[in-house]
């Protein structure tokens, strides 16, 4: 929307419409993270903080002028500029996706089976490559560097749907399967 838009001020609230998705990135890819890793209960308050986080995050993009600032033209067409709003929500992005990182990590050392191991590894690999999407930050800030960050997330979406696809997202146990079944079950327990 952002590039074929012909005015600048549609262009603008195609970016804000956009950014306010890229602000929830983080947030996502942390509940991911613990869901996958099987942490989410033990970091519930840190991924309600950054859940928390991004709705301020969007919040700035939507109602104020200080995450976008305004548009600015390059080669390629035009890009959203960044104000001083946009430099916490960066260190806040960067935070979260290491911390995601090391949870793959953690799982990878931790894993209690070689197909477990296996699935932490390629999800590591998968979010590795996906973080350098986050080229896409600098022409925000000036720097005339085309924003290619589609082709490694394009890679993360192959890598991560072949690893759920080979070695599932959890391991299915059976004191799993015994506690889902048990607490979708609507009648009383004997």
């Amino acid at each position: 929307g952002v590039y074929c838009a012909v005015d600048p001020a549609l262009a603008l609230l195609w970016g804000r419409v956009e950014n306010t998705a890229v602000v929830f990135i983080p947030s996502a890819v942390y509940l991911f993270s613990l869901a996958v890793t099987g942490r989410h209960y033990a970091f519930r308050v840190p991924a309600l903080a950054a859940g928390v986080l991004s709705g301020l995050f969007a919040f700035l993009v939507l109602f104020t002028g200080s995450f976008v600032t305004g548009i600015q033209t390059f080669p390629w067409g035009p890009y959203l500029r960044y104000g001083p709003a946009s430099v916490p929500f960066l260190l806040f992005f960067f935070g979260v996706m290491v911390a995601s990182l090391a949870l793959f990590r953690q799982g990878h050392r931790n894993a209690p089976s070689e197909a477990h191991r296996r699935r932490m590894k390629l999800f590591l690999a998968a979010f590795g490559v996906a973080y350098l999407g986050s080229v896409d930050f600098l022409p925000a800030y000036g720097v005339p560097v085309y924003p290619f960050g589609c082709l490694p997330v394009f890679a993360f979406l192959v890598i991560a749907a072949w690893t759920i696809w080979k070695y599932q997202l959890a391991d299915i146990t059976p004191a799993l399967a015994a506690n889902q079944i048990i607490r979708t079950m609507s009648d009383a327990l004997l």
